[in-house]
């Protein structure tokens, strides 16, 4: 019975986590984000946390702005 429960909270998790990373996407896609970084932000969902995402979305944002100031 344990068992059973652990899975269906393990599921919920696991469900609200995928929602949580479509929302992500998309509101990366309605932002007109690069589809190189959308990409990257899919690859390691898993891996990085939430701040880790938000810095290197920054980050390459803020790069790509120097950059343009200098063109």
């Amino acid at each position: 019975l344990s068992n059973k429960s652990e899975h269906a909270v393990n599921g919920t998790e696991e469900t609200k986590v995928c929602d949580d990373k479509e929302k992500f996407i998309d509101n990366l896609k309605k932002q007109n984000i690069d589809q190189d970084k959308i990409s990257f932000v899919k690859r390691n969902w898993e891996k990085m946390s939430k701040n880790d995402i938000y810095e290197y979305l920054l980050d390459v944002n803020q790069k790509q702005k120097n950059i343009n100031t200098f063109i």
